[in-house]
């Protein structure tokens, strides 16, 4: 199905394999086929075939997120970069089939009253049909509801790139902190998910030691697109060195992971899984295990490590060895007294500057004349009130 105006049309004529057309996409809409490019920079369709998701990006940030309808199993919508060639409104409809078959714009037109081609036949379109939203039903286009459609034509130019890819597992860091995935159906059985990549996945983020894997499996079994939220976590930094692996914030306490600081700070650490503690020579405390690695609250950072540290601004932890904090506070402390000084000394500098300015102009002015009297300064005469302009 696609409109009959617009350079989509002709593209369609044009037939080939869905290699060539890709191709073909890619090089119109590099020099933009005849039709000026008037995309804002920064800004792109990205389209989830796997969750059915349609979502308009502005400058990295996500502006607005559809449910969208994509083409059913035997006639799939094609994966790939492509950008938006022509829009329509009002188009008219041709069935792929038999091009002789038109419906004109209307109630009965499957396209809806808007349309944005992204070539071939292909494009992204509203629909007569709201209840096919969510579901693998087109012949290869992706449809939405008529509301969105129209609110996506206004935000979208021609030229605007479109990113069509097929992900079951999405992974999003959202704005409080926490982490949420998601895992969708195989609507088109080309996607495996097992416990591994979708830990892997975590990883990446984090947070894969804070989700078990039966949790997982349970989570692939069902593939039901639903989020699954996994706690904050923090980057760590010990004496002005980054840390692999992340600290995890559970409630008021905060864990870190025990291998990376034994590695950083040189001191073996012993664990006794009977007892559920933690030793290093400095002395010993209770321990937690998340998917069978160790962690020590950050209350026990001293007394196992010698370190001391908080999470600042930055959303870091950091943490700094006693001779470390002492350098760095007298470091500070420093600055501090350096700045002190100087805006004690600023007055009297600028005493010596103001004296040396009036001795520099006194030793200019010639022998018995006196400096000019300032003239008063001239004020305009107040206008009357008239109601004449100009």
């Amino acid at each position: 199905m696609y409109g009959v105006q617009g350079l989509s049309s002709q593209i369609g004529k044009l037939g080939g394999t869905a290699k060539r057309m890709a191709a073909l996409m890619a090089v119109l809409c590099l020099f933009g086929a005849s039709q000026p490019v008037s995309a804002e920079a920064g800004e792109k369709i990205t389209i989830n075939l796997a969750s059915r998701i349609l979502t308009f990006w502005r400058n990295g940030q996500k502006v607005s997120m559809y449910p969208i309808a994509v083409g059913k199993l035997e006639t799939q919508t094609p994966l790939g970069e492509f950008c938006v060639l022509d829009k329509e409104v009002d188009p008219i409809w041709v069935d792929p089939k038999d091009e002789k078959k038109r419906v004109e714009s209307g109630e009965d037109n499957p396209l809806g009253y808007r349309w944005m081609g992204i070539g071939g036949h292909y494009g992204i379109h509203g629909t007569n049909r709201p209840d096919s939203i969510g579901e693998y039903v087109s012949n290869g286009c992706i449809r939405l509801w008529e509301e969105n459609a129209e609110e996506l034509y206004e935000m979208t130019d021609i030229g605007t790139p479109v990113e069509i890819d097929y992900e079951r597992l999405v992974i999003e860091r959202l704005a409080d902190g926490r982490i949420a995935y998601y895992i969708y159906p195989d609507g088109y059985y080309r996607q495996y998910l097992d416990v591994a990549r979708v830990k892997e996945g975590l990883a990446a983020f984090g947070v894969a030691d804070f989700v078990t894997d039966a949790d997982v499996a349970e989570k692939i079994a069902a593939s039901d697109g639903e989020p699954t939220f996994l706690p904050d976590t923090l980057r760590i930094e010990i004496n002005d060195l980054w840390v692999s692996g992340r600290a995890l914030k559970q409630g008021r306490k905060i864990y870190i992971p025990v291998g990376p600081v034994s590695l950083l700070t040189k001191l073996p650490v012993t664990s006794n899984w009977d007892t559920m503690t933690l030793s290093t020579v400095n002395g010993a405390a209770q321990g937690e295990v998340f998917s069978g690695k160790w962690y020590f609250a950050l209350d026990d950072a001293q007394k196992l490590f010698g370190l001391s540290g908080t999470v600042e601004k930055d959303s870091v932890l950091r943490l700094r060895s006693a001779a470390q904090a002492s350098a760095q506070a007298q470091t500070e402390q420093n600055a501090a007294v350096k700045d002190d000084k100087a805006v004690k000394e600023q007055p009297a500098q600028d005493k010596v500057v103001k004296e040396q300015t009036v001795k520099d102009t006194t030793a200019k002015e010639p022998a018995g004349q006196k400096p000019a009297e300032q003239e008063p300064a001239a004020h305009p005469a107040a206008l009357p009130n008239s109601q004449v302009k100009g």
